[in-house]
């Protein structure tokens, strides 16, 4: 297999494995619980990256990734991204800290490991196929 569809592969999986991980830290009362992606969006995501080893698998796998292929790969790897991004705006908007409140109640939330990997196999999945290339002989 080309080396460039070797690491859309892996870039996919990382996507998929970024499902399983958190996405969301929610801290109430100093108590902390994480939430992953199979909570929401995170099975999209991890329907796109199937999708895009799917495009991988298919085609003259000793060859580098062909455009219609490549274009296809941008497609998907943004629209995993934009999940990543659109999901961590909303755990951006949710983070309320209480202060001055006579009870102490204090919420708090923060974007986890999972939803920064999501981010990232998707802008990976867009940008390998043009980084690597074949060798000309």
């Amino acid at each position: 297999m080309h080396k460039s569809r070797i690491a859309v592969v892996i870039a996919c999986l990382v996507g998929i494995g970024a499902t399983f991980l958190p996405w969301e830290k929610v801290t109430v009362l100093g108590m902390t619980t994480t939430h992953t992606g199979t909570r929401g969006d995170g099975w999209i995501s991890l329907g796109i990256c199937g999708i895009a080893m799917l495009v991988v698998a298919f085609g003259k796998t000793g060859e580098s990734i062909g455009n219609p292929k490549k274009w296809l790969l941008t497609l998907l790897g943004l629209l995993v991204a934009f999940i990543g991004v659109y999901e961590y705006s909303q755990v951006s908007q949710n983070n309320l800290v209480i202060k001055d409140d006579p009870s102490g109640l204090s919420i708090s939330s923060s974007a986890g490991i999972g939803l920064y990997l999501v981010v990232l196999a998707g802008l990976l999945i867009a940008g390998l196929p043009y980084l690597i290339k074949q060798r000309k002989m």
